[in-house]
C-alpha cells in the first residue's frame, strides 16, 4: 500500500503544506508521442502518414515555390508546426508570389488545419492484416495496461504526453486503441497562441515550456498550485516544482530534441530505440520493447509504493543488473 507520508520524506517535499493525501501522487511520467507510442511514420493503408501529411499541406498552402523551400531546408525534420513555418519564412526567397500580410502563427494555424484534414480521416483505417492505424509502437499496449493495473492497485502515478503533435489526433488514436487516455496532454496546440516565450528554442523541444506546462498542471491536479487573479500561486511554488521533479520521468525516440529536453530538465530519460536491449546508464533507460519497461515497472513497485525518486531507483536497479552480470562471470 502507498504510503503519503513515506513518499513525501522519500522526495523531500515536507514544505509541501497544500499536500493532500487524497489526490497526491509523486510519479508523473511524460511521453512524446510520434514514434514514441504510436507509429505515426509509417504509411496508413492508403499510404498518407505525419511527413507525407505536412508535404502535401505545404504544397496546398504555399504551392510549388513551398515545397522547394521546405525541402531544401530538410523537411519536417521533428519540427513543431510554428518551428517548421519559422524556418521556411526565415529562408531566402518567399513563400508567395504575391505580398501578403498573414503572420507567422497564422500561417502555422493554417498549415495545421491542412494537415489534420488529411490525417485525422486516415485513424484506424483498417490494413489488409486486419491492423488499424496508426500502430502502437512495440509493446506499448502492454505497457499501457500495466500502468492502468498499477494505478488501481493505488500506485501513485501520473501520465502526461508532450507533444509537438495534436491533441485531437492523440485523443482520436488512444480511442481507436480503446485506451484510457493520458491524466495529462500538453501540445503544439497549447503552445501556438502563447506570447511568451517568444524564442522559438524556448518555446518548441528541447525547450522546457512544455514540460514546464505539464508539471504545472499536475501540481495543479493535487492542489498543489492554483491559478488566482492574473498569476498562479501556490506554497513556495518554485519550491514546489523543484522538490517534485524527483518523480518526473521523460521517454522519447529522439537521442537529440528529446535527450536534451529531459537533460535540460534534470530528469531522468528513457530511449524507444525499436530493437534495443533493454538497459539502464546513470539517468537514462534505453529499450527497445515497452514490454521491457512494464516488467521495470513491476520488478520496482515496492519502491514506487515507498515514494523513491527515479534516479535512486534507477541507480539501484542498475547496480542489482551490474551485479547479477559480474556474479554470472566471476
Amino acid at each position: 500500500m502507498f504510503s503519503p507520508t513515506l513518499a513525501m520524506q522519500s522526495l523531500n517535499m515536507r514544505s509541501l503544506i497544500l499536500y493532500s493525501a487524497m489526490t497526491y501522487t509523486p510519479y508523473l511520467l511524460l511521453f512524446d508521442f510520434d514514434n514514441t507510442i504510436a507509429q505515426t511514420h509509417i504509411p496508413s493503408p492508403n499510404n498518407i502518414n505525419v511527413p507525407t501529411a505536412c508535404r502535401m499541406a505545404i504544397e496546398k498552402l504555399f504551392g510549388k515555390r513551398g515545397l522547394t523551400i521546405y525541402n531544401a531546408i530538410g523537411g519536417l525534420n521533428n519540427r513543431a508546426p510554428t518551428e517548421l513555418i519559422e524556418a521556411m519564412t526565415t529562408r531566402n526567397g518567399s513563400l508567395f508570389d504575391q505580398p501578403h500580410d498573414r503572420s507567422i502563427p497564422q500561417l502555422a494555424e493554417a498549415f495545421v488545419q491542412a494537415k489534420l484534414d488529411l490525417l485525422l480521416g486516415e485513424i484506424g483505417a483498417h490494413s489488409q492484416d486486419g491492423n488499424r492505424w496508426p500502430a502502437p509502437c512495440v509493446g506499448f499496449l502492454d505497457f499501457w495496461n500495466t500502468i492502468q493495473k498499477l494505478k488501481e492497485q493505488e500506485l501513485p502515478i501520473t501520465t502526461g504526453i508532450i507533444s509537438s503533435g495534436h491533441s485531437a489526433f492523440i485523443e482520436k488514436t488512444f480511442d481507436i486503441w480503446d485506451q484510457y487516455l493520458p491524466d495529462i496532454i500538453i501540445t503544439e496546440d497549447d503552445v501556438r497562441p502563447r506570447r511568451f516565450p517568444k524564442e522559438l528554442n524556448r518555446r518548441f523541444k528541447p525547450g522546457q515550456l512544455q514540460t514546464a506546462l505539464a508539471h504545472r498542471e499536475w501540481l495543479r491536479m493535487q492542489g498543489l498550485w492554483s491559478f488566482q487573479g492574473n498569476s498562479w500561486c501556490g506554497e513556495g511554488t518554485i519550491h514546489t516544482a523543484r522538490h517534485t521533479r524527483d518523480g518526473v520521468i521523460y521517454f522519447g525516440d529522439d537521442p537529440q530534441k528529446d535527450g536534451e529536453l529531459a537533460q535540460g530538465a534534470d530528469i531522468p530519460f528513457g530511449l524507444f530505440d525499436e530493437g534495443a536491449l533493454f538497459t539502464i546508464n546513470n539517468n537514462r533507460v534505453t529499450f527497445g520493447n515497452w514490454t521491457d519497461v512494464a516488467s521495470f515497472l513491476i520488478k520496482e513497485q515496492t519502491s514506487l509504493q515507498e515514494g523513491q525518486p527515479w534516479t535512486h531507483i534507477l541507480k539501484t536497479s542498475h547496480a542489482q543488473r551490474e551485479g547479477v552480470y559480474a556474479s554470472h562471470y566471476l
